[in-house]
Order: C-alpha cells, then structure tokens, then sequence
C-alpha cells in the first residue's frame, strides 16, 4: 500500500469545502447583523439564540461520532486481548515454514512428485536441531478457504448428500502433526507407507468432523467416501477411505473464525496441489534458514524456495488486518473524542461569557460557587448526555458491521456499553469545569456596571 495522490487531493477538497459550509454560516451572520444591537446586547443573551442551538446541535453531534467511534475501538480492543489469548491448535513456536513449487513437467506423476516431496523431507530431518518435519496444502490462517474444500460421504449415502457434505482437505506429509504440535486425541498419524502412491486409503480428521458426522461413536475404523483428483481420467473420482486417527481442531482459515470440519489425507493423495513445508527446530531457527535453501537446491536446483519464514510470523500476518482496523478505529475515535471536548468547552465557555451578566445577577442574590458551578457544567453535562443517548442508538445498529471482525466479544458487549459513556461523560465534565470556574470568579458588581 502506498500514498496516492488522489487520495490527499480529495481530503484536501473535503476540508476546504467542509471549512467554508461551517464558516459561512458564522460571517453571513456577522455581516448581516447590527453593530449597535449587538454592543448593546452583549453580555445579555441567556443562551437561548439560534446561534446557540446550532452550536449545540454541532456539539450533540460531535459528541454522538465520538462515542460511536469510541464503542467500535472498545470492541475492537478487547476482541484484539480476545485473539490474543485463541488456540489456533498448533505451536507456531520454532517453526520454519516455506514452500517449494515442483515443476510439472519434470514430475509429471503423483509417484514422482510424492518421492520428490519424501527425500527432501529426510534432507530437512538430517539438518543438525531440526526435532521433526512435516507438510501440508495449504498452510492454516492461509486467509481464505482456496482449493481446500471438497465433499465427503459416508458409505451408502446418496449422490445429493454426498455433494451437500463439505469440508476442508488437507493434504499432509508424515510428520506434520508432530511438526505442528497438533494434538493427536485418538489413533494414529500417517506413516512414511501412507504416502506411497499406491497407499490411498486412509485419512484422519479432527474433532469436529468426528462430533459432527459419528457424533458419540468411534470413528476409528470408519470408512467414508472421499474426493480424489485421478491424473489419468483427469478429473474426481470418489475413493473410500478408512479414518486411523482423530486430532484437534486447527482454525484454518483465521483466528476469529472456528474453521470448517476437516479431513487430512496423505500428500500422495492430492500431489498436484503445492505443497508448505513445516519444519520445528529445537530452539531459534533463524539460524537454519541458509542450510534449508541449501538442502533444496543440492536435491534440484529447478525447485525454487519460496515464503521462507517463521510460522509466528506468519501467524502475527494473520493478525495485521486486526492490528490495523485496531490501529485506525483507535486514532479516529481519539480524534474524535478530542474534537468533541474541544467543541463542548467552546459552547459551554461562549454560553458562560453570553450570561455574565445573569451570573452576576445570580451571585449578587445569594448565589454560591457552588450554584455557579452546576448551572454551567450542567448546561455541558445535557448537550453530552444528548449525545451519548443518540450515540449509543446508532452504535447498538452500526457495531454490527464489524461483527464479522470480532472475536471471543459480541456487537453489543455490556462493558464496552457501559464503559465508553462513562469515559465521555468524565471527558465531558471536565471540558464543563473549566468555564465554571472562571464563571465563578465573576465579579457581580462589575458585570452589572459593563451592562
């Protein structure tokens, strides 16, 4: 993303033209009005002019944007601790991960590419620290679901339920889990013979798929109909397949979303997709980058490497759009929350200034700082209650646009409902105070003589 010139060009219009539509309502008034009546009235007006009700009716709205602003930064805070503390079902700890594209056209059979796929595997595991390698099509929080969804079945169920049944396809290596760290609750993983290109017929799932197609019974064992890519006919054809194990849940797509149900089957059964290695290193495996791409190229230097990194880095990417809606609802309702104050104690001090001379009138009766003080704040604390009132209508219908956004706190979170009107309240009656007081330090005696 870069800066685009448009886009200040267009700011740079708003802002003149938004200058000049607030300005000129203030300088016809000014140029239209009569000098001596206003000499004559000054420190006299109660507030109650049409000047005043539009200044008030600005403020309510600055307010009313502030807190809605204020409310979409709450929620996105605390869906962003929320993420922060998501399983995604894997370690991402010590974890390298890249991709090596196969040129087709040197391993134009599913035998060769899987034999390819296996030695470089056993290159990886002979590197000095590297404690287990693995592989998968495509790598988790890969940002979209891809090529990754297919159909299943169970034996004997019809051709409409069979197409109606999805879920996520993974194709794996021998030692993926182990590399990922990704709990293995019953059974087994694959094994080097599972990824022969005779060997199509077993697969693992996770606990969802088990909850939601065996619900109480054991899976282990179970066949079930799968869809595989047959490079001959090419095209799909169903294969049955029988379930040797049962792991945890991974969130594949990204961390605010539970995922789909998912089925994993050997790399040999889908070796024309591109695969990501995943190798786990016992400690930093910064230092191992060199040697991966080295191990590559010596085994055939027409495989490129590409996407070489850590896996926690490639998980902190699957936070950015989070981080940065975080960092852009936060500035804007900062803004915001500074404009609005700003606003509120401009009309509460020019409202105070206009009523002078009742203030004095109201101290030369008797009246107390005391009294002073709450006429003033409370005409503030009214204009922020206005708003807040209409603030949290529009916010109650607008935070459900980022729902989709937000994880583990809903549109309508009670304690960012509750909190954010407090924290504009506190800014608000602060921004009152500070009229009040010089209000209160009027002198009656001269206010009624300048009248």
């Amino acid at each position: 993303m870069s800066l685009d010139g448009r886009a200040f060009a267009f700011a740079a219009a708003v802002a003149v033209v938004a200058a000049i539509l607030f300005g000129l309502a203030p300088a016809l008034r000014a140029v239209r009005g009569n000098l001596a009546d206003g000499l004559r009235d000054r420190g006299t007006d109660t507030g109650g002019a049409r000047g005043n009700k539009l200044r008030t009716v600005l403020v309510v709205s600055e307010v009313t944007l502030s807190l809605v602003l204020l409310i979409g930064a709450g929620l996105m805070v605390r869906s962003f601790a929320a993420i922060q503390k998501v399983n995604p079902g894997f370690d991402a700890k010590n974890v390298v991960t890249f991709n090596a594209p196969i040129p087709f056209l040197k391993y134009l059979t599913s035998q060769l590419r899987a034999t390819f796929i296996n030695q470089l595997g056993d290159r990886l595991a002979a590197i000095p620290g590297v404690e287990s390698v693995g592989g998968v099509t495509p790598l988790p929080l890969a940002g979209g679901e891809q090529y990754s969804v297919g159909s299943y079945g169970k034996i004997g169920e019809s051709d409409d339920a069979y197409r109606t049944n999805k879920a996520d396809y993974k194709a794996v290596l021998p030692g993926y889990f182990e590399a990922m760290r990704i709990a293995l609750l019953s059974g087994r993983t694959f094994l080097r013979s599972d990824n022969e290109a005779q060997a199509l017929d077993v697969a693992i799932v996770d606990a969802r798929f088990a909850a939601r197609v065996f619900g109480r019974e054991n899976p282990l064992g179970a066949s079930i109909l799968v869809d595989h890519f047959n490079e001959k006919t090419f095209s799909f054809e169903r294969l049955p397949v029988t379930i040797v194990g049962v792991v945890g849940n991974v969130r594949s797509t990204s961390l605010s979303a539970e995922g789909r149900e998912t089925i994993y089957v050997p790399y040999v059964f889908q070796a024309f997709l591109p695969m990501t290695f995943v190798v786990r290193t016992a400690a930093d495996p910064a230092g191992l980058l060199p040697r991966i791409r080295t191990e590559v190229s010596a085994l055939d230097r027409d495989v490129p490497v590409a996407d070489l990194g850590t896996l926690s880095s490639w998980v902190a990417e699957a936070m950015s759009q989070t981080r940065f809606l975080l960092a852009l609802s936060s500035t804007f309702a900062a803004l915001a929350l500074v404009l609005a104050a700003i606003g509120l104690y401009g009309v509460v001090s020019f409202s105070a200034r206009q009523r002078t001379r009742e203030i004095g009138v109201r101290v030369a009766l008797g009246a107390s700082d005391r009294d002073v003080r709450r006429l003033i704040v409370g005409q503030g604390m009214l204009v922020a209650a206005s708003g807040i009132v209409l603030g949290l209508g529009a916010s109650m219908a607008l935070t459900r646009i980022v729902s989709s956004y937000l994880v583990g706190v809903s549109a309508t979170d009670p304690v960012t409902f509750a909190g954010v009107p407090l924290v504009l309240l506190g800014v608000s009656a602060l921004a009152s105070y500070l009229p009040a007081r010089r209000a209160m330090t009027i002198d009656p005696v001269r206010a009624l003589r300048e009248e």
